[in-house]
């Protein structure tokens, strides 16, 4: 019976305890429709025995199969020679051609050839020919061990990527297909970052197994337990269906079940847990065999240069922060490890066995070990960072420093090592300026002396007096000289303290802290001031920082409410004051900009303040927390004393139409006071039996609705009769009703569900990680905002839809609020911290919703529109506003590219190749024609329409470009391209056509296919072409960083550079004064005709695939790899004057955060503000 759980290696088909998955399905049945494959995870999640039993069913069918376990070849010494003879000898030996061909003979025939022509050849010439008709699947095993060769395997990939697009040209290779298994990602498969990513097939995700996948196991368990099943549960319960794990859990309950507890009083669950413990956590690294968790644990630290980096996000995941960047490098090799796993945005730790191994202590250890000066900063992180006696200086900082390089260090090493050098260079200017002090008042004293020398020799000889001149003239010479020297030295601490505030800015954008990001990128740009002959590179660098700090400034005040956990923040009608309580029973009056006005206890007996809210009229404030109730005047004087309850009241509201209030106590009783303080009616607690936890009030008065912890929304009248209830799946926190009375939303644990007045459901918001705790509509009821404790607070439309989240707390945010004029969001929080946003972000909207890379994005010629493509293989439509339209889905594909016409039609290519037009139902002029598609030759990677729209060109992946009516009849094929075109554009108002691609060149055609010239200059890929306006100027962007200009004859007139990846889109402002080319760094830059770059927008969080201009130039759009595009106000962009509207924002800030020094309340004195007043409103 031991033998029936196999641990480790692969499983024969046949194997009774093989768990079929829902990827054994999709991996059998995508192969067998001729799709390429690739099933990258993790080692020992059953990559193997999943190879093993697709194969034996595909060979049952017909096909025929070779797998290459590519360790076989070797890694580390092997010459590429060798590398691809050993392949090609594999595949000779897979396919059984041992009778048929003599592979010694072929090989040689051949050696002049190249080794990746040698492997096409044996594909075309040997393979094809032996078994004409049949289906070949090649399986590669281990792929990663490519990684690990002296040279790139980056053509075996583009091998296989021209495989693919070759099947448009040549059937054969139809019958060929491949499978992919390693630990890897397609992205890492290709290390020249140049070259097309390797992006094509189908991804087979393994998951761990479900207990209705493993019920095989229960067999064995049957002979230990009379409850298998529960045995079996609690195993996947601390393996999450880890197959390795799952299968030894199971072995390791039939070896010891009955040791454990032998007087049989301990569970199921008990008995499990114990057995987890004894035999896999405990001693883990003497009892990991065969060995996983030290595989897991090689991984992370086998890269002294990465390790720390690795173990410092493991720590974030652990602590369920959302980590900044989810498709980092790190994270991507932390998930490689097996360690985590993505859940939604976030990540977290794979299974409880994981989390029991590689807890906060292994890491903190891991990492002690790791950094030379690990004691100190842990003394350091423990003062709250505010400790500088636990600072490394001198030669403690040089050695740290010499440690570091070349290593990618966490967050935390990094702000240690800043604030350790910041100190350094503070204390060594401090020295400087002592020295020089101290040497000018020695030279003074000499001079003072020789002075009073002077006054009494004064009648002597004239050659004395001469000699006692010269003599003062070279003290005076060095005096001035140590007085320059020191100067010196204090403009160059100067310069390193900009360069850490730089740095210091930088690191606060990547871990959401966006208002000291903004305050620390503002008091570099104020440093500059004191410097003389200023350096260009580091004024550039300072003025990047502050114009992106601001880009990502939503932020503008922070107060801190004196060590206590916020639970209550409101506006009072005319947003000019606000009101919050703590959990001190401490209640803050003050103004928006943070200005106090006063605090006072809301009752003699400390108790936490659950909520506070203004009159109607804004003369009053109500209050309750613990038992009591109470109704103030503005300046704190107690206005009407409630009769103490018997229980603590959660919630209190206004009456919108009434002079009475409503409150919410512990039980869910839910009374109606007078405010002279006499109870008006009671709801019957009995209606109301469990926990009621939300409140509202309809805007006219005529019911309230009571939301409990059973999942129920009860709605009352205020009569007291109960009308209806909405019944929910889920507990419920907090209930609001739409100020227009239409929309129901509630906080049902880690979800916002939505209704309209009537109760029918409507949406759910599904994003965060914690439990929703409180949700409000902005005063125009079009939008909803949520807090969590997950730290983070969500802004979402009324379809569900996330457009927004406001990260920077670090607790739990217990209370939000919008301001009157719905342009300000309040939030309070267990941080101790009262935090004011801005609800929209005045430069830029992000467009949320597409499931996968957002490639291209368009406007409508009319200005009303916009369209997003996306490798989800939908197009969304937008109102030019952000507002979510309607999505299509017509493409079985990638869709490459979006386009409209002058009319409005929608026009969409895919790599389904096929081509779709017409109008969107949202577009259409009355009687419009239904949309169309036609099918192209090839997968369709960008289109472009004629001038007079009677032609679309299309760039194909089969090298070609190809010329179709509109309705989709083929033109012309113009040929000449040896790579994949990516991009093609046609002049605005002549027959010319110019198309870029792999192969490095732009080529310029005529509506013919006549070729008129060919751009040569580009190192690498050209990803994208355009036209200026006028048709004067072309434009190119390419793999090598650059983007060329080029007149209409094809005469290079500039080249562009200074973007950090390979430049995806280019578009020309619609007056030909400005050009804008994105990257794969996630950059976007603004440029003016004559190259000049006039800024850079770098908001998204991954490369951006696309750019365009509106029709009026007023906007930008940008779509990205980040799932998201983003419209960008130009006019307001270029009319930024960055440090006067930075200090603008700053104003509440810098007056009354009790955070802020003396110095920095000064930051922004002396700068005019006159200006960004237009911006802000």
């Amino acid at each position: 019976m031991y033998d029936l759980y196999q641990i480790g290696g692969s499983l024969a088909p046949n194997a009774p305890t093989y768990i079929k998955r829902p990827s054994d399905t999709q991996l059998l049945t995508s192969l067998k429709r001729g799709e390429f494959c690739y099933v990258l995870n993790c080692r020992q999640m059953g990559k193997s025995s999943l190879l093993v039993r697709t194969r034996t069913q595909l060979e049952q069918s017909g096909s025929r199969c070779a797998s290459i376990d590519l360790t076989r070849l070797g890694s580390e010494a092997v010459t590429p020679l060798q590398w691809y003879k050993g392949l090609v000898a594999e595949l000779w030996r897979g396919f059984g051609l041992f009778g048929d061909v003599n592979l010694k003979v072929w090989w040689e025939s051949g050696e002049e050839i190249p080794l990746l022509q040698r492997l096409g050849n044996f594909v075309e010439d040997i393979l094809f020919a032996q078994f004409p008709d049949t289906s070949l699947s090649i399986f590669l095993d281990e792929i990663d061990s490519v990684l690990s060769l002296n040279f790139p395997a980056d053509d075996l990939f583009a091998w296989v990527r021209f495989c693919y697009n070759q099947r448009s040209i040549d059937s054969r290779y139809n019958q060929l297909n491949f499978a992919i298994f390693g630990v890897a990602t397609p992205s890492n498969l290709i290390r020249d970052r140049t070259r097309t990513p390797f992006n094509i097939g189908t991804a087979v995700d393994l998951r761990g197994f479900t207990f209705e996948e493993a019920t095989p196991l229960l067999a064995g368990l049957q002979t230990v337990s009379d409850q298998p099943g529960a045995v079996l549960k609690e195993i996947l319960h601390w393996t999450s269906g880890q197959p390795f794990l799952t299968q030894k859990l199971c072995r390791l309950a039939i070896e010891q079940w009955q040791t454990i507890n032998t007087n049989g009083s301990m569970s199921v669950s008990g008995k499990v847990a114990c057995l987890v413990r004894s035999t896999i956590v405990q001693y883990w690294e003497t009892q990991d065999e065969p060995e996983h968790l030290r595989t897991i644990r090689n991984r992370i630290l086998c890269d002294s240069t990465r390790a720390a980096r690795l173990l410092r996000l493991y720590q974030q995941v652990l602590e369920n922060r959302k980590i900044a960047d989810p498709n980092s490098d790190d994270l991507i090799e932390l998930a490689l490890s097996g360690l985590v796993v993505r859940d939604g945005d976030r990540l977290r730790v794979k299974n409880p066995i994981y989390r029991s191994v590689f807890n906060q202590n292994w890491v903190q250890q891991q990492l002690d070990r790791l950094r030379p000066y690990a004691l100190t900063m842990n003394e350091w992180v423990a003062s709250n960072y505010t400790d500088e006696s636990r600072l490394l200086r001198g030669t403690a900082l040089r050695e740290a420093r010499i440690w570091s390089v070349g290593k990618r260090l966490s967050d935390l090493d990094d702000r240690f090592l800043a604030a350790s050098e910041d100190l350094d260079r503070r204390e060594a200017h401090q020295r400087l300026e002592l020295a020089r002090v101290q040497a000018v008042e020695a030279q003074l004293a000499e001079e003072r002396k020789r002075l009073a020398v002077e006054r009494k020799v004064e009648r002597q000889e004239t050659h004395w007096q001469r000699q006692f001149n010269f003599v003062l003239g070279i003290a005076l010479v060095v005096v001035t000289g140590m007085g320059i020297f020191a100067r010196s030295q204090y403009y160059q601490a100067r310069i390193g303290e900009i360069q850490a505030l730089v740095s210091s800015a930088t690191g606060q954008l990547d871990s959401e802290q966006n208002l000291n990001a903004l305050l620390s990128a503002v008091k570099a740009k104020r440093r500059l001031r004191k410097i003389p002959h200023l350096t260009p590179e580091l004024a550039d660098l300072v003025d990047a920082v502050l114009y992106k700090t601001i880009l990502h400034a939503n932020e503008h005040n922070r107060l801190s409410d004196a060590g206590a956990t916020v639970y209550t923040v409101t506006f009072n009608p005319d947003a000019t004051l606000i009101a919050t309580g703590n959990h001190k029973g401490e209640i803050w009056l003050g103004e928006p900009d943070g200005t106090p006005i006063r605090v006072w206890q809301h009752s003699q007996k400390p108790s936490r303040v659950n909520q506070i809210k203004f009159s109607p009229d804004g003369t009053h404030l109500a209050s309750v927390g613990g038992n009591l109730l109470a109704l103030w005047h503005l300046d704190g004087t107690l206005a009407r004393a409630f009769p103490v309850q018997p229980h603590d009241l959660l919630q209190v509201l206004f009456s919108p139409t009434e002079n009475e209030l409503v409150t919410l106590d512990t039980l869910g009783t839910v009374k109606f006071w007078h405010l002279d303080g006499t109870l008006r009616t009671e709801i019957d607690i009995d209606r109301t039996s469990a926990v009621s936890q939300g409140l509202a009030y309809s805007p006219d008065g005529t019911f309230i609705l009571i939301a409990n912890a059973r999942g129920e929304i009860e709605r009352w009248g205020t009569d007291g009769t109960f009308q209806t209830a909405i019944p929910t799946s889920s507990a419920i926190f907090d209930v609001e009703i739409s100020p227009d009375g239409r929309w129901i939303a509630a906080a049902c644990e880690k979800t916002v569900r939505v209704w309209n007045r009537d109760g029918k459901p409507t949406a759910t918001a599904i994003g965060h990680r914690g439990w929703v705790w409180d949700v409000a509509f902005s005063p125009d009821s079009r939008t909803l905002a949520s807090s969590s404790l997950d730290k983070s607070i969500k802004l979402w439309s009324l379809e569900g839809q996330q457009w927004q989240t406001l990260d920077g707390h670090r607790g739990g945010v217990w209370s939000i609020a919008f301001s009157p004029d719905g342009q300000t969001l309040i939030s309070g929080s267990s941080d101790t911290t009262i935090r004011l946003w801005k609800v929209r972000n005045p430069f830029w909207t992000r467009l949320y919703g597409h499931e996968g890379v957002v490639v291209s994005a368009a406007f409508s010629t009319d200005d009303r529109w916009v369209a997003t493509a996306s490798a989800d293989r939908t197009v969304r439509l937008w109102a030019r506003t952000g507002e979510f339209l309607r999505s299509l889905k017509e493409h079985a594909g990638i869709v490459w590219n979006v386009e409209f016409s002058s009319q409005g039609q929608l026009i969409s290519s895919s790599d389904d190749r096929n081509v779709a037009i017409g109008f969107p139902a949202t577009t259409a002029p009355e009687n419009a024609v239904d949309r169309s598609t036609f099918e192209t030759s090839a997968p369709a990677l960008e289109l472009a329409v004629s001038p007079d729209e009677t032609e679309i060109a299309v760039g194909h992946s089969d090298n070609a470009v190809r010329l179709y009516t509109v309705d989709g009849r083929l033109l012309e094929t113009f040929s000449g391209h040896t790579g994949a075109v990516w991009s093609v554009a046609w002049s605005p108002h002549t027959d010319r056509l110019l198309s870029g691609g792999e192969d490095g060149v732009a080529k310029l055609w005529d509506r013919s296919g006549t070729l008129l010239e060919t751009l040569t200059g580009h190192k690498s890929n050209i990803w994208k072409v355009a036209f200026s306006p006028g048709g004067q100027t072309m434009a190119t962007g390419g793999a090598d960083l650059t983007v060329k200009l080029w007149d209409r004859e094809g005469t290079l007139l500039n080249t562009l550079q200074g973007h950090q990846g390979a430049v995806w889109g280019i578009d020309f402002s619609p007056n030909g004064a400005m050009l804008a080319s994105s990257d794969v760094s996630s950059q976007i830059v603004l440029w003016n005709r004559e190259g000049a770059r006039l800024g850079i927008l770098d908001v998204h969080d991954s490369g951006v695939r696309d750019v365009r201009f509106s029709p009026d130039g007023m906007q930008l759009v940008s779509s990205s790899d980040d799932n998201t595009a983003i419209l960008w106000n130009l006019d307001r962009l270029l009319d930024l004057e960055p440090l006067t509207y930075a200090c603008d924002l700053l104003q509440g800030y810098l007056k009354n955060s009790a955070e802020l020094s003396e110095a920095d309340r000064r930051l922004c004195d002396g700068v005019d503000r006159g200006r960004v007043r237009t911006v802000l409103d």
